[in-house]
């Protein structure tokens, strides 16, 4: 049901990612990650994820920016 649908993880904290892609992908989710702002905005324009969910608190630009 949800395979193909791509979402894009963002934390700087690998805990929470590796949390997250667990749940996700036992949900059939396609998951990347990336552990700054500035790496999920290359992600994002490479892949062109379908969700992208981001940590507030980020380093260099963080998820309001």
């Amino acid at each position: 049901m949800n395979e193909g649908f791509l979402i894009l993880l963002a934390d700087d904290r690998a805990e929470s990612r590796d949390t997250l892609r667990y749940l996700l992908e036992q949900l059939s989710f396609e998951v990347l990650e990336a552990a700054d702002g500035n790496e999920a905005i290359g992600v994002a324009e490479t892949d062109d994820p379908d969700l992208i969910l981001v940590s507030a608190d980020l380093p260099e630009l963080d998820g309001l920016e």
